[in-house]
């Protein structure tokens, strides 16, 4: 019974130190992983824009094909008020 006792001690200040010192230093990690991810998407969108010139239109086409949505919905019925 002593020995679970100490155990569970030993987790519980085990616990308390990481959460001091590692927990703060792999948040720390995470913030500056992302922060790092966002600033090279915000250069991408950056470069991306500078090669347009201001006024210029740009469109873009997509491959796929639309297809008649009218054919998929069924039959039209028309329906009168009854009053």
């Amino acid at each position: 019974m002593l020995k679970v006792i100490l155990i569970i001690i030993i987790i519980y200040f085990a616990l308390q130190l990481a959460a001091r010192y590692l927990f703060p230093l792999l948040i720390k990690y995470f913030i500056k992983r992302v922060s790092k991810k966002f600033q090279e998407n915000i250069n991408n969108a950056a470069d991306e824009q500078s090669y347009k010139k201001e006024g210029e239109t740009h469109i873009e086409y997509n491959s796929e094909k639309k297809q008649n949505k009218s054919s998929e919905v069924g039959e039209y019925v028309d329906f009168e008020e009854i009053e």
